[in-house]
């Protein structure tokens, strides 16, 4: 079963390169100390490189005319299991105005977006609303215009710039977010890695629509696994007569805010303890369990046990974990989060739902610093 983008996001995605389509060895080129720009040169480049992407790739610059496209996604699991193929269609007018559909064997959803505030789906159905080519520097909105960034040049069978926070730490990120990402741009400015963790992200055969670079093939692996992939079939101006379909079905009902990168982050005002069931081999010391809720209007929180739990291994990696001793194991998890209250979120001077991973240590006390 997929799951919606606003948990793919909370994946950690650094530098494993062994993908299709990047065979040869990484190699770094030589360089002469004396020749390397300062380190305030470097900041310079990569955001000013950072700000060119961004206005190259996808399909989410207010200059887009309504587009629709068509793909299949394949989605292979953290296990050897049988692989989940899908259809994926959206219909798009503008950056918060599209409608999405996916289609596979096993479920099937809808998901209407009328603005940046307002996501819609029929009641019974699933909610996958997410596809990887329309705005692939979205997690980039983490990297603020102050930070300090460098980039790295990079031969791995096709010339890359690379561009990373330097010394992250001294950076406040979203609670679910262990490190910023790393991106590699080639000449034309497409993006083509995008790394952290044990993630990495592949983007290849590229087209050019409307101006804007359009990833065809998009590939995630963990530590050399593949996760998914998805094909593009087809990408197109919208017809005129289809802008009816970005109408919502009479039995649509609302689904709650997605915190964006860079938006501010939910704050608690009162947090709770919980116990877990779990063995050694489930969950270690130090390991985080990550509760995923929903933040209501007044500020109290309701648990989506539905969607399983997810566990970051070694303090980087993101794993879900939705059945088993493992899930077993951590229900009490979501009646304490049950117990949390936190401020009101406001959006556009409205409060809103809003859907949040919610971290707790392996011994189910509150992680981290908020």
């Amino acid at each position: 079963m997929l799951t919606s983008s606003r948990y793919r996001s909370f994946a950690v995605l650094l530098f494993p390169f062994a993908l299709a389509g990047f065979t040869r060895p990484l190699q770094v080129p030589a360089q002469d100390p004396k020749a390397q720009p300062s380190s305030a040169d470097k900041n310079q480049r990569a955001h000013a490189l950072l700000d060119a992407a961004s206005k190259v790739n996808g399909l989410t610059g207010d200059d887009v005319k309504p587009w629709h496209l068509k793909g299949t996604w394949t989605s292979y699991g953290w296990e050897n299991s049988k692989p989940e193929i899908g259809a994926v269609e959206k219909w798009s007018t503008g950056r918060y105005q599209w409608r999405i559909n996916y289609v596979s064997k096993t479920s099937s959803s809808k998901v209407w977006s009328l603005s940046r505030m307002r996501l819609l789906k029929p009641k019974k159905d699933d909610s996958f609303d997410w596809e990887p080519v329309s705005d692939p520097l979205s997690e980039a909105g983490s990297i603020k215009p102050d930070y300090e960034l460098e980039m790295m040049h990079l031969n791995v069978g096709v010339a890359l710039d690379c561009v990373s926070v330097v010394h992250p730490e001294r950076y406040k990120k979203p609670i679910y977010q262990q490190f910023f990402p790393t991106l590699c741009f080639d000449e034309k400015l497409r993006l083509r890695l995008e790394s952290w963790g044990s993630y990495v992200t592949q983007y290849d055969a590229y087209q050019t629509f409307q101006n804007h670079a359009v990833a065809g093939n998009v590939k995630e692996a963990y530590s050399g696994k593949t996760l998914w992939e998805y094909k593009q079939t087809a990408l197109e101006a919208l017809s005129p007569g289809d802008e009816v379909l970005l109408k919502p079905d009479k039995d649509a009902v609302s689904l709650p805010h997605s915190v964006e990168f860079g938006d501010p982050q939910p704050v608690p005002i009162y947090r709770a303890a919980g116990s877990t069931y779990l063995q050694a081999d489930d969950v270690k010391k130090g390991e985080i369990v990550w509760i995923p809720i929903v933040i209501q209007k007044d500020g109290s929180v309701r648990a989506q046990s539905g969607r399983g739990a997810y566990l970051r291994r070694a303090g980087s990696d993101l794993l879900s974990s939705n059945s088993g001793d493992t899930a077993s194991g951590i229900m009490p998890l979501f009646a304490a989060a049950e117990r949390w209250r936190f401020e009101p979120y406001i959006v556009d001077g409205n409060p809103v739902e809003v859907n949040f991973l919610l971290p707790f240590t392996e011994d189910g006390q509150p992680w981290g610093k908020w």
